[in-house]
């Protein structure tokens, strides 16, 4: 048995979650008075995003002090309320913690930065600059940070560059330095001694750099950082005993373009179905999530198909809440890499006319920008919610509807616990070509599960392939569906409507 298969994870965003003293920033008295709410959802384990002191350059996750909260967020009396809290319930605490960089007020880079013969110079990746032919200086090698420019940063008072693989507020850790990895787990047992239950390792997969720090091609650096990502799978090996399992998000950039990842682009679900065949084949004997954001995207949030839609992805196991407002303006978007991407394009028209158009650009927003799974919480039909729908789609008229997503979650999530299958089956993609229709089974010690998610917004006439379920054919059962009304017993051919669900189980 493995738990953590077995255990439903919320994560919540602490500054747009729950606000309880009226200043416009959720807290951890907040998140206090949520926690039935939550342990009614069936969720075990909470996931909190960043709430240690900051600058708050990119939204907490730049961490200018480990063993400090964000005075916004509260203080460590009410961080151990929230703790007994959960305890009291049966729930469990997982910090986020990133550890790639920290802000660049953080006392470990002040001090790195000081001197060249600071002790704690070599806490972070340092390097004399380079020089053309002209003598101009250059950085030492050709990296660009992930949200644009290069990923080194001149320091006037020691005369080096210090790399930022993020924003230059955030430089890198050099792990290399036993040191640093000493104080890193140090910080982990001081909150795990707090009763935090564990941590969910923000970008781990970049802490090991390319050895010598070469000069690479885009495409280069890409396959080097996917090349890590898959040598994570070795670390999460319960024989390694490190890591639980990995969080992909190689579905998510399905639709990212090559010059930028909020540039949507036309995908296709037969890819889509491939990136998660991949994971669930690879990392079916040692531990994979899967969740993020998802019914503006993989979805309809549309009048007509925002529900059901939303409950079929709940089946595919994903979250289904609508993007932001399309009214909205660029001033609206808070997160650094909208901004970034937003100036650096506006930069470049600029040089052609004096007012350019950015309509695209903020159509392109509304699609992708990260602030879409930041937006607070709609919690009743009060004002001043973000989306104007939130009179209908909030979280008190959703727990009174018995037919609601929020109720269907409930559902899905209780069933999805009591089958075995379920959590520890197999997984073998049907019909993986199938532009239209999502199908897969699994299969644990005779048990077996079949799922089909029609992702198009007409009815599809499906026929099942003669190999699909082996001998198991008539056993199955329908156990969970998003339209009512739909035959308990599978056929070979089944008529699926718009964005239609269906779970069906041998027990």
């Amino acid at each position: 048995m493995q738990w953590w298969r077995e255990v439903h994870v919320y994560q919540i965003y602490p500054m747009s979650f729950q606000d309880s003293n009226g200043d416009g920033i959720g807290d951890l008295k907040g998140i206090i008075s949520r926690l039935d709410y939550l342990k009614s959802l069936g969720i075990d384990v909470l996931w909190l995003s960043p709430i240690y002191k900051s600058p708050n350059q990119d939204m907490g996750y730049d961490i200018s002090s480990y063993r400090e909260l964000d005075p916004r967020y509260g203080d460590m009396m009410d961080m151990d309320s929230l703790l007994e809290g959960l305890r009291s319930r049966g729930m469990k605490l997982m910090m986020d913690l990133v550890v790639n960089h920290t802000s660049d007020l953080h006392p470990w880079f002040v001090e790195s930065r000081s001197s060249k013969s600071s002790p704690k110079r070599d806490w972070y990746i340092w390097r004399p600059a380079k020089f053309d032919a002209q003598g101009n200086r250059k950085p030492p090698n050709n990296w660009a940070a992930i949200w644009g420019g290069s990923a080194w940063e001149w320091d006037d008072n020691s005369q080096e560059y210090y790399l930022h693989l993020y924003l230059k507020e955030q430089p890198d850790l050099n792990w290399e330095n036993v040191e640093v990895r000493r104080a890193v787990y140090d910080l982990m047992r001081w909150w795990l001694d707090k009763g935090v239950a564990g941590f969910r390792m923000d970008v781990i997969n970049l802490i090991s750099k390319p050895d010598g720090l070469p000069d690479l091609a885009l495409t280069a650096w890409r396959n080097s950082m996917d090349a890590r990502s898959e040598i994570m799978a070795r670390y999460v090996l319960p024989s390694a005993r490190e890591l639980h399992m990995t969080f992909t998000f190689h579905h998510v950039d399905i639709d990212g373009g090559v010059e930028s990842s909020l540039k949507p682009i036309k995908w296709s679900l037969s890819t889509f179905k491939e990136i998660i065949n991949k994971w669930q084949s690879y990392m079916h004997n040692v531990g994979e999530s899967r969740s993020r954001r998802s019914v503006s995207r993989f979805g309809n949030d549309s009048d007509e198909f925002r529900a059901i839609s939303a409950k079929m992805l709940a089946i595919f196991h994903e979250i289904a809440m609508a993007n932001v407002p399309e009214h909205w303006g660029i001033e609206e978007y808070k997160d650094v890499a909208t901004q970034s991407h937003w100036t650096s394009v506006l930069s470049e028209r600029k040089k052609h006319s004096s007012n350019p158009d950015m309509s695209d650009i903020l159509s392109d927003i509304r699609v992708k920008a990260r602030d879409n799974a930041r937006t607070p919480v709609q919690w009743d039909d009060s004002p001043h919610a973000v989306n104007e729908d939130y009179v209908r789609w909030n979280a008190s008229a959703q727990t009174s509807d018995p037919h609601s997503v929020l109720n269907f979650w409930k559902e899905a999530l209780s069933l999805r616990k009591a089958t075995p299958v379920l959590l520890y089956g197999s997984f073998r993609l049907v019909v993986p070509q199938d532009e239209r229709i999502f199908a897969f089974e699994r299969e644990l010690d005779g048990e077996r599960a079949l799922v089909l998610l029609n992702f198009t917004q007409t009815t599809v006439e499906f026929t099942l392939p003669p190999d699909a379920l082996a001998n198991d054919f008539d056993s199955l059962r329908l156990r969970l569906a998003n339209y009512a009304l739909v035959e308990s017993l599978l056929s070979r051919t089944v008529s699926l409507k718009p964005y239609e669900g269906r779970l069906y189980t041998s027990k």
